[in-house]
């Protein structure tokens, strides 16, 4: 095979290796979204370049025709390609059906098989002309009428490619856009530089520029892919709406940096200027430790308060960005402010919190009122109403445990003359000290009553006749050493005590009660005498014990 050391080959050949070159490091990240379009793009590219170089390479006229439609292995997909590219990097791939694509490669598959045959219709190519120029061969030729048809249908599918990506380029953030802006100059470029070739081929003496412009197009996408982030996560398609929400939307990658943000989370961080790529955690040490957690864990709600206003509440969502293998890309984080409902749970806490307060209040009431009902007002011991319903409960449990029940009746002696002489004031004082003493003479376990006037009774659970007895002298001696009144002929009341117990003296309520009456009656016979109930005698306890 002949070749010419023709100058263009070369350039042609350094064009063809840095789109290879290309090809060849995007494919490693062809799990990502767009990348395997790009790869193929500028897989596609290099082939295009490296056909024409060996086209420049060649002295023989057949074999430089042989590669101007190799060329076209290249050139006839670029444009399918990079529509696919598009479409996928500004989240429209939901076009890319497989019926969408056959149409669309209906047109590339004729121009190929009319620019194989064309040496039997020339459609494509009208005539070759090869000449001289300083001693290198230079291949010219005229376009036919499937030429142009065929470059109608591609111009017509790049430019469809590149409306899309304006339309993402207006509507993204100002990161995405800067990716999207290098990916839009890196496209136009070859674009521009195949229409000049072909409609002013005569100004660059026979050279098409276009495969030459496939070496600055690949360094352009390198800085976008090593530089700017392209393809680790691409911009997803944004609408006026996310810029207007009042929650902040905040995107990171694994290493904390800011891909985007919407002004609501601007206002959030404080944002002054562009922050996209920087990290976030030395932009705004404050939030390291929460971005260091939103890093760590893949999803989480919390909420948070504002770093810079501590009336300020967030409730805060963390959910991952992955890539189609599940591989963590990023995080996206959403703030919504929920100071007014923390607010409004306060005020609900506080309200719930008064509520309680009068609750026990009114529980304090109760139970007083309830106090009212079962005691006496005067000498703050029970009252008849509660003796009658505890001692029918105290004997029921005596019966069932077996154990006996004492019930202590109490009578003041020559109380009316009390009243009589001195006055129902006087006489109050003295049921008084009698409530006073009988309570201090009591165990807790003891129910003391006052059973109506100048009685007063008290049970004593668990507690013999003998015991009863003891406590009932002690109350009658502590009440007789009271001096309620001087004088010579000063009233001194005293008390007459009965004591009957259960089940000595009766098996039920109304024998007990009628035992101990029965006993105090005939203890006032005698007054200041405790006597217990026989039921064959009556036994006097006079001063047996003196308390």
């Amino acid at each position: 095979m002949q070749i010419t050391a023709h100058p263009y080959t070369l350039l042609l050949l350094s064009s063809a290796l840095v789109s290879g070159v290309m090809a060849f490091l995007i494919w490693g990240r062809r799990t990502l979204k767009g990348a395997l379009a790009l790869a193929a793009l500028m897989f596609e590219l290099a082939v295009w370049a490296g056909a024409s170089a060996m086209m420049w390479s060649s002295p023989i006229l057949d074999t430089q025709v042989f590669w101007l439609n190799a060329t076209y292995f290249g050139a006839l997909t670029v444009p399918i390609t990079f529509f696919v590219f598009a479409m996928q990097i500004t989240d429209n791939d939901r076009w890319l059906t497989k019926r969408s694509l056959l149409l669309l490669g209906i047109e590339p598959l004729i121009t190929f098989f009319v620019i194989w045959t064309n040496q039997f219709h020339y459609l494509f190519h009208a005539n070759y002309k090869m000449t001289y120029v300083n001693n290198f061969p230079e291949l010219s030729w005229t376009h036919g009428p499937w030429f142009w048809l065929n470059s109608l249908y591609s111009y017509a599918v790049i430019l469809v490619s590149i409306t899309v990506l304006l339309r993402a380029f207006m509507r993204a953030g100002p990161y995405f856009r800067m990716q999207l802006g290098t990916v839009l100059i890196g496209g136009i470029l070859p674009l521009a530089a195949n229409i000049y070739a072909i409609f002013l081929p005569n100004s660059l003496k026979g050279l098409d520029i276009t495969p030459l412009s496939f070496a600055v197009s690949g360094l352009i996408f390198a800085h976008a892919l090593f530089r700017q982030g392209l393809l680790d996560i691409l911009p997803i398609a944004r609408s006026v709406l996310i810029e207007k929400i009042t929650d902040g939307v905040l995107v990171l990658d694994m290493n904390g940096r800011v891909l985007d943000i919407n002004p609501a989370a601007q206002r959030v961080f404080s944002v002054n200027g562009s922050v996209h790529g920087k990290d976030i955690r030395i932009l705004y040490p404050q939030w390291t430790d929460l971005i260091d957690r939103f890093l760590k864990e893949k999803e989480m709600r919390c909420e948070i308060r504002s770093r810079t206003d501590e009336s300020i509440f967030y409730d805060l969502i963390v959910a991952p960005l992955v890539d189609n293998r599940g591989r963590d890309n990023g995080r996206l984080i959403t703030f919504r402010d929920v100071s007014e409902k923390k607010r409004f749970e306060t005020e609900l806490e506080k309200m719930n919190e008064r509520l309680r307060l009068q609750l026990h209040k009114i529980s304090l009431l109760r139970d007083a009122l309830r106090e009212q009902t079962i005691r006496d007002p005067l000498t703050g011991l029970f009252n008849r109403r509660y003796l009658t319903e505890t001692l029918e409960r105290e004997l029921s449990l005596a019966k069932r445990k077996g154990y006996s029940v004492s019930v202590i009746m109490i009578d003041i002696d020559r109380f009316k003359r009390v009243n009589d002489t001195y006055g129902h004031k006087a006489g109050d004082q003295v049921l008084k000290a009698l409530g006073k003493i009988i309570q201090s003479r009591v165990r807790s376990s003891d129910i003391p009553c006052r059973f109506g006037g100048e009685e007063f009774v008290i049970v004593m659970p668990e507690t013999t006749v003998e015991i009863a007895v003891q406590r009932a002298n002690q109350i009658r001696s502590k009440f007789r050493s009271m001096k309620f009144f001087s004088g010579g002929d000063a009233i001194i009341p005293t008390l007459s005590i009965g004591v009957a117990a259960f089940p000595t003296h009766g098996n039920n309520l109304e024998e007990i009660v009628q035992g101990a009456d029965q006993a105090m009656y005939n203890a006032k016979a005698l007054r200041n005498t405790v006597m217990v109930y026989g039921e064959k005698s009556l036994k006097r306890h006079k001063d047996m014990i003196v308390g």
